[in-house]
């Protein structure tokens, strides 16, 4: 039997299939719903080049995780460390020559005006200083966050312009869900509310908070979003989660009916 169309719609995202069942009290005793939510880490993002150069080193790879401020990316940057070296020496320079030049103004040997220019001479040293030191600071990339390479989009000694992407990475101490649910769930559903959660893949279960709930509902499926976090991290790897497909149950405007499910062994 062929799979169905949504999920070859869905196979390139992470999601994950889970069965959700309110505690007691919400839907009524033993009521259960399968449907689909999406899995995704707490924090994210795509990281791209600030400057134009050749990569010298990838210190991490796919899948390696990483802490706070180690560095992912070096590059070759030995003109800019020139240029970086020069506007120091042009600083010196400047507060040398602007020493000299109110000395010489006590004497009354030259006018303030020629003071004055070379106080200014000095602020245009120390303002290249800092472009040049900004410049050379994004020679290093460093992780804004802890987590995990989730893609490489680059090779060692590749030369990228300013602004190629260069990874993506994920923070994976935490999960958190999103599903759509029928706007009837409202009247239960709010934010604080715990669900019980079973991971398909692995067939365990864990508890999820609901923290946020969509500004709007959809006019035609009547549905809303719902966000929540997973109190315990599952034992999942957020780069495969499509695997998880081979069980997923599509959710649709009414989820008190179980839906027949394709099981297939490939994606």
């Amino acid at each position: 039997m062929n799979k169905p169309s949504f999920l070859r719609l869905l196979a390139p995202f992470s999601l994950a299939a889970f069965l959700f069942f309110p505690h007691k009290g919400a839907l009524g005793a033993g009521d259960e719903v399968d449907f689909l939510v999406q899995l995704t880490p707490r924090a994210q993002t795509n990281l791209s080049s600030e400057l134009s150069a050749r990569i010298d080193q990838l210190a991490f790879k796919e899948g390696e995780s990483f802490r706070r401020s180690d560095v992912l990316v070096k590059f070759e940057c030995s003109i800019n460390e020139a240029k970086l070296a020069s506007a120091n020496a042009d600083v010196q320079s400047a507060t040398a020559k602007l020493e000299v030049a109110e000395r010489l103004l006590e004497f009354k040997s030259i006018s303030i005006l020629e003071v004055d220019l070379e106080k200014a001479a000095l602020a245009k040293a120390l303002a290249e200083l800092r472009a040049e030191t900004a410049i050379v600071s994004k020679c290093s990339l460093k992780a804004p966050f802890n987590g995990k390479i989730s893609e490489l989009k680059v090779f060692n000694h590749q030369f990228v312009n300013r602004g190629d992407p260069l990874l993506h990475i994920i923070d994976d101490s935490g999960l958190e869900v999103e599903f759509l649910a029928n706007s009837s769930w409202l009247s239960w559903l709010k934010p604080g509310l715990e669900l019980d959660v079973v991971v398909a893949e692995t067939q365990t279960t864990h508890t999820v908070t609901i923290t946020r709930i969509g500004a709007k509902v959809d006019p035609v499926s009547h549905s809303i979003k719902i966000v929540g976090v997973i109190n315990d991290r599952p034992d999942v790897s957020l780069e495969k989660t499509y695997q998880f497909l081979r069980l997923l149950r599509p959710l649709l405007p009414v989820l008190h009916e179980r839906l027949p499910v394709e099981v297939t062994d490939k994606i």
